[in-house]
């Protein structure tokens, strides 16, 4: 019974659309699959890879990055690539290399990027632009992709500073295309680099680097993120998170406050439930969690596949628990006392989830709820009364709740 799906050589992966991708360093190819493992396509890259092989790869809506090694191994190279005329092409190098204040080793980053749309036509030789979302993650110097417009031209502008409205910018050139009202627009912001060493010690540690001065801003030190293979960027729309999967949890890192704010169970356990699975690589579309592997257990039984493929896991909130307390828990058999009965539902995230439906029922013939269907509240509590019976034995309170959206 097999359970492969892209079937990738390679233990890193790209989503664009509806297609998987892969860098393959033997080949010097940038490789497109679609979700059965058939190639849809296959890109020379210009330059070479050079040998490395890509640890790590991100697509910005626009752009590729790769993660690869220096010229030693604490050394770190990071290239933003750009498909265009079936050649994929770099467009931009990014060298870590280690000094007296840093060594690089890493088995992932995160890219923070940004899209968007134009409110309203940019003519050629236009030097304002404004943007429908994101403005506040626009900096003097950013770089900004414009396009493609209607005639399949794109091009790349710098925000010099920002104009009468708080979602206008002024540029530092004029534009030289036309672009539509609704045409896309893209940028990124930064590269979160998990790192083996901490500066130049042993240790974990997460790197902020701005773009595009290419300047580390932040190092964030804790120990987990020297056991991290997999991480990615994840931005809810109100939100942002680098995702970095730790053992059997993917854990959310909020990049404002940069602590995390929540985490997720994942099933990547083997049958045995104590020895987990490694989990290469995270992309996120929509409400999906892709995870890249190599094995993966499947109703009891585990697998080893001679490839890479996904896995999925959910991250729109779901009912994972429901948990039920009733107090006091001894009653008299009179058909008078009472006791409070609460339950509590929770997601995956361990969150309380606000207006679900509860059901309460009971074992006891002659006792009774009082109110059997229940709607939780702010804090994910469904609550009810039971009233004792008059035949003295054990009785049962059940709570059952049902996903429906």
């Amino acid at each position: 019974m097999a359970h492969e799906n892209i079937r990738f050589p390679r233990n890193h992966m790209a989503i664009r659309d509806e297609y998987f991708y892969y860098f393959d360093e033997r080949n010097d190819t940038l490789n497109q699959k679609v979700s059965d493992g058939a190639t849809a396509f296959t890109y020379p890259l210009d330059p070479p890879l050079g040998g490395n092989a890509v640890i790590s790869v991100e697509y910005d809506g626009f752009n590729f990055w790769t993660l690869q090694e220096g010229n030693t191994s604490e050394d770190v190279v990071i290239k933003k690539w750009l498909v265009s005329n079936y050649i994929c092409e770099v467009v931009d190098t990014i060298e870590l290399a280690h000094s007296a204040d840093h060594k690089f080793n890493s088995s992932s980053f995160s890219l923070e990027f940004y899209n968007t749309t134009l409110v309203t036509t940019v003519s050629g030789r236009t030097s304002q632009i404004t943007l429908a979302g994101y403005a506040d993650y626009v900096d003097p110097g950013t770089i900004i992709t414009l396009g493609p417009n209607s005639e399949g031209v794109y091009e790349n502008v710098t925000v010099t500073g920002t104009l009468n409205t708080s979602n206008s910018f002024g540029l530092g050139f004029y534009t030289f295309n036309t672009y539509e009202a609704g045409t896309k627009v893209y940028f990124p912001k930064s590269i979160w680099l998990v790192n083996n060493f901490l500066y130049n010690s042993a240790g974990g540690s997460l790197y902020k680097i701005t773009l595009p001065n290419k300047q580390i801003t932040e190092v964030i030190a804790d120990e987990d993120f020297e056991y991290v293979d997999a991480s990615c960027f994840y931005n809810t729309g109100s939100e942002q998170y680098i995702l970095y999967v730790l053992g059997t949890t993917v854990r959310f890192l909020n990049i404002d406050s940069l602590t995390n704010e929540k985490s997720m169970l994942l099933d990547n356990i083997k049958n045995d439930q104590s020895t987990g699975i490694t989990v290469y690589d995270i992309k996120v579309k929509g409400d999906t969690l892709y995870r890249l592997q190599n094995k993966a257990t499947y109703f009891g039984t585990d697998y080893t596949f001679s490839t890479y493929n996904y896995q999925f896991s959910t991250i729109r909130p779901f009912v994972d628990s429901i948990t039920v307390d009733v107090n006091p828990k001894i009653l008299p058999s009179n058909g008078i006392n009472v006791a409070e009965i609460q339950a509590v539902v929770r997601d995956q995230f361990n969150a309380p989830i606000q207006i679900k439906s509860v059901t309460f029922s009971d074992s006891d013939a002659t006792g009774f709820i009082s109110s059997t269907f229940v709607y939780t509240n702010h804090y994910g509590i469904a609550a009810s009364v039971y009233k004792a019976g008059t035949i003295p034995g054990n009785v049962t309170i059940t709570a059952l709740t049902t996903q429906y959206d």
